[in-house]
């Protein structure tokens, strides 16, 4: 993890065989898989620091700026304490030693490893050859619908003032819809009205006619009457005539048949005079 304060907690014990005058601290950083660098040193004078030693902030060196806060405790040993210490020294070799023989173990499989990961290293390089080609083309066809999409944004904004050109005729449309909606609902009142009275007329009409066959009843029956006062008129005009020749034939000829009489009582005109 990225910090810039780092905090390490290292202990270390040095042995020396002469006083040592001072202790020097040099400071790296720590990067994965490239060379460390630098980030600062520093210098302690070990005069004074056998009797309380120290513990605080000491200024780095050859950084812009930056401290390092060690705690430093110096002492003598005696030398039945240095006979021990060399004891404990050889015990350490010998472990660190079988730790270097499983390091060095370690190392092989590491090694093994390493070879194993130089093979998928160049198996990679060669994907990445095949994916920078892979990368070249999807960057042509990037562009190309980088071209495409300017051009549908163009016919989307044409497609758009389309659209409102159309939604104006629309509401346009509806407008005059509504007008004529309007218009017809009108007309179908006017025709409700003309029906109403329609049916008015058509039953003003029927009553007409109806009446109408009562009078032409009416006349008919009353020239039928005339007709027969008429038919009356002339039996009355032919029974005056009928007369007035018998009485002309009685006066001319006196002498009748009998049987001219009986037959004037028959109103029989053929056979009136003989």
């Amino acid at each position: 993890m990225k910090t810039l304060n780092p905090v390490w907690n290292e202990n270390t014990q040095f042995i020396f065989f002469k006083d040592p005058k001072e202790l020097s601290f040099n400071v790296w950083d720590w990067d994965r898989g490239t060379k460390h660098d630098p980030i600062g040193e520093c210098t302690v004078s070990l005069e004074g620091l056998f009797d309380n030693g120290h513990a605080g902030p000491i200024v780095l060196k050859k950084v812009k700026t930056g401290e390092l806060f060690v705690t430093i405790k110096c002492r003598k040993l005696l030398p039945i304490e240095l006979e021990m210490r060399a004891t404990q020294l050889q015990n350490l070799e010998k472990q660190q030693q079988h730790t270097l023989a499983e390091q060095g173990k370690q190392m092989e499989v590491l090694t093994k490893q390493n070879n194993t990961l130089t093979e998928a290293n160049q198996s990679l390089q060669e994907s990445i050859g095949s994916l920078t080609t892979s990368k070249k083309i999807l960057e042509d066809q990037a562009s190309q619908l980088k071209t495409r999409k300017q051009e549908l944004e163009e016919e989307q904004k044409k497609l758009s003032q389309a659209r409102d050109v159309v939604q104006k005729e629309y509401e346009d449309l509806n407008n005059q819809c509504f007008f004529l909606q309007s218009t017809l609902q009108e007309e179908q009142d006017i025709l409700s009205d003309l029906a109403r009275e329609n049916e008015e007329l058509k039953s003003s009409l029927k009553k007409g006619t109806s009446e109408l066959e009562e009078v032409t009843q009416e006349i008919a029956k009353f020239q039928q009457d005339i007709e027969t006062s008429k038919q009356k008129e002339i039996q009355v005009s032919a029974l005056a005539s009928t007369d007035a020749n018998d009485d002309e034939a009685k006066a001319s000829a006196p002498l009748i048949n009998a049987k001219a009489n009986s037959a004037k009582d028959t109103n029989c005109q053929c056979c009136a005079v003989l």
